[in-house]
């Protein structure tokens, strides 16, 4: 059994940390890529342009997911990083 606690500010979440992101960094214009698994990755996909799900993710992210792949135990997200870096090398 693993034990955790995860403590944080009530106001801190993936979705905010994906706008300030796009703020910050300029990113508004461009496509912003996210990765989950798990229901606290929802707000997120929410906020992305393009949202991706493993396989093995809860079903409920896979519902907001724009694209599911392999599972992460098959380095899916790895694989799909790889992709898209050799596709965008040859445009």
């Amino acid at each position: 059994m693993v034990n955790q606690l995860t403590v944080h500010d009530r106001r801190a979440s993936k979705d905010q940390a994906i706008a300030d992101l796009k703020k910050h960094v300029g990113l508004e214009e461009k496509r912003t890529v996210v990765f989950g698994d798990n229901k606290n990755d929802i707000s997120m996909f929410r906020n992305a342009d393009h949202a991706v799900a493993v396989a093995n993710a809860q079903p409920e992210a896979r519902q907001h997911a724009h694209e599911i792949i392999g599972s992460n135990e098959e380095d899916a997200v790895v694989n799909y990083l790889k992709a898209q870096w050799h596709s965008n090398e040859s445009r």
